[in-house]
């Protein structure tokens, strides 16, 4: 369960960033906007689960498999989001104080994708805490 916590907290540095990210193209169409809002949800999502996780409540027990199962679905996560921070963070950087003018550096189908892979990240740490009665 250590490794679940920990990659959880891992995970949760990389959405503090990506949140800093999307926002930071005040310029941007809706396609930031939503990934913004997708991945300010999956910060809401982990931060849940790591409490739940480092202080279960009285009587529950993490099982073994979903314990794998929900690491695997962390480090996934963790792996899409340290790539699409990867991706935005030069044209953030690069830019400086001009990065509030920047064009979106993704494609509406890369943009979309993003967001559809970070919901079905929540569903399954739903379901998988669901499960363990978290």
């Amino acid at each position: 369960m250590a490794e679940v916590i920990g990659a959880v907290s891992a995970s949760l540095h990389l959405t503090k960033e990506l949140i800093r990210y999307c926002r930071s193209f005040k310029s941007a169409s809706a396609d930031a906007a939503n990934l913004a809002q997708e991945v300010a949800a999956i910060d809401q999502v982990l931060q849940a689960l790591r409490q739940s996780l480092q202080n279960p409540p009285p009587g529950i027990s993490f099982q073994q498999t979903s314990s794998s199962s929900l690491l695997s679905s962390v480090q996934d996560c963790q792996r899409r989001m340290k790539d699409l921070g990867d991706t935005l963070a030069p044209h953030v950087s690069r830019l400086g104080k001009l990065f509030k003018r920047a064009k979106w550096p993704l494609q509406h189908r890369e943009t979309m994708e993003n967001v559809e892979a970070l919901h079905r990240f929540i569903q399954i740490f739903h379901f998988a805490t669901t499960l363990d009665g978290l």
